[in-house]
C-alpha cells in the first residue's frame, strides 16, 4: 500500500512540475520576451501522463492548459493571432480525451482479462477437487467388492481342497456375480467421465430405480447380516449426476449395515420430500444411533466411529458423500439419538 502511495505522489510531483513549466513558458514567450509563440509540443507531455496515468481525471489538466494557453494569448502584448493558439487549445482537448478514453479501455481490458484469469484458475481449483473426490470415490467403491471377491476366492480353494463341491460351486457363482457387478461398476464411472455436458447440465435421475440399484449391489456386504431396506415409492427425481447420487445412496446404506449391532435386525428407510425446486433425501435406519459429541465429525476425513457394529474402512465414506451432495450444491446434516437410530438428510435440485 505504501507503495502505491509513494508512486501515486511521484505522478502528481511530476505533472505538476510539467504544468508549472508549461505555464512559465506561456508566460515568458507571451509577456515577458513578447514573442507571441509556444512550443506546443511541451504542452503535449503533461496532458499525455495525465490522460494515461488518471484516464478521465487527466482531462482536467488538458483544460486547464487549454484555458491558460487561449487566455495568455489573449492578453499578450505580442500580435500573435489569438485563432492560432485556439487552434492549439481544440487540438490539446482532442488529444487528451482520446488518450483518456484509450487507457480507460486498456484498463477495462486488463481488468476483464485479470477476473477471467481467476475464473479459470477457481474452475481448475473446482476440476481439481472434484477429480480428487472422483478418486477416492472410485477407490471406496471399488475396494469393498472386490475384498468380497478375494474372501468368496478363499472359500471356493478351501471348498475345493475339502472336496466340497457345492460350496465351490457357489462361490464361483457369487464370484460371478460380482465380478460383473464391478465391471458394470467401472462401465458407470467410464459412462460418467465421458458424458459430462460442457454446459454443465445434467439428466435427470430416477430417484427410486437408483436406490434399488444400490440395494442389489450391496447384497453381498449386508449377507451376513439382518438387514432389510425399504425403498419408498414414488421419489422425486433430481437433477444430478447418477454415479454420484449411487456413491451417496450406497455410502449412506453401507454405513448403516457397517455399524449394525450384531445379532440384530436392522431396517434402513430410503425415502424423500419435495418442496419447491429441491428434493429432500433421507437414509434412516433403527440402529445403534450416534453420541451428540460425534455428531459434527462424522463428515471428516478418515474418522472411524464404532457405534454398537464392527468397524472397517479408513472413515472416508460419509466425507465422500458430502464432497458429492455440497458438489452439486446440496447440503447433508443428520439427526440421531443413541439407541434411536440415526437419519441422514440431504438436498438436490429437481
Amino acid at each position: 500500500m505504501f507503495d502505491l502511495q509513494h508512486r501515486e505522489w511521484i505522478k502528481i510531483a511530476l505533472v505538476s512540475a510539467l504544468v508549472a513549466g508549461c505555464i512559465f513558458l506561456a508566460i515568458w514567450f507571451h509577456f515577458i520576451s513578447d514573442q507571441g509563440y509556444v512550443f506546443p509540443n511541451v504542452f503535449y507531455i503533461p496532458i499525455i501522463l495525465a490522460c494515461l496515468w488518471w484516464d478521465r481525471k487527466g482531462v482536467v489538466i488538458t483544460v486547464f492548459l487549454a484555458v491558460i494557453l487561449v487566455l495568455s494569448s489573449a492578453f499578450s502584448p505580442g500580435e500573435q493571432p489569438l485563432w492560432d493558439d485556439i487552434i492549439r487549445a481544440g487540438v490539446f482537448l482532442v488529444v487528451g480525451v482520446v488518450i483518456a478514453e484509450l487507457s480507460l479501455r486498456r484498463k477495462r481490458l486488463i481488468g476483464d482479462l485479470e477476473q477471467r484469469v481467476k475464473e479459470r484458475t477457481a474452475e481448475l481449483q473446482a476440476s481439481n477437487e472434484e477429480l480428487d473426490l472422483f478418486a477416492s470415490s472410485v477407490s471406496h467403491d471399488l475396494i469393498g467388492p472386490l475384498a468380497t471377491l478375494q474372501g468368496y476366492a478363499s472359500i471356493a480353494k478351501e471348498a475345493v481342497s475339502s472336496g466340497e463341491s457345492e460350496l465351490e460351486m457357489e462361490s464361483l457363482d457369487a464370484i460371478d456375480r460380482l465380478s460383473l457387478r464391478v465391471i458394470h461398476t467401472i462401465e458407470k464411472l467410464l459412462e460418467h467421465a465421458r458424458s459430462r455436458k460442457r454446459d454443465g447440465s445434467r439428466p435427470g435421475v430416477d430417484t427410486g430405480a437408483a436406490a434399488s440399484e444400490v440395494v442389489a449391489d450391496l447384497q453381498g456386504m449386508m449377507s451376513d447380516k439382518e438387514v432389510e431396506v425399504v425403498v419408498e415409492e414414488n421419489l422425486p427425481c433430481v437433477q444430478v449426476e447418477a454415479v454420484k447420487l449411487k456413491q451417496v445412496l450406497a455410502n449412506l446404506v453401507g454405513n448403516a449395515a457397517k455399524h449394525a449391532a450384531s445379532g440384530r435386525p436392522l431396517l434402513v428407510e430410503i425415502g424423500g420430500t419435495r418442496e419447491g425446486d429441491v428434493a429432500t433425501l433421507f437414509v434412516r435406519d433403527d440402529g445403534p444411533g450416534i453420541e451428540p459429541d460425534h455428531q459434527e465429525m462424522v463428515f471428516e476425513e478418515f474418522t472411524q466411529l464404532n457405534e454398537g457394529g464392527q468397524t472397517s474402512g479408513l472413515g472416508m465414506g460419509l466425507h465422500i458423500v458430502k464432497r458429492a451432495v455440497e458438489g452439486w450444491g446440496g447440503r447433508v446434516w443428520l439427526e440421531s439419538s443413541p439407541g434411536e437410530g440415526t437419519t441422514f438428510y440431504f438436498t438436490a435440485p429437481l
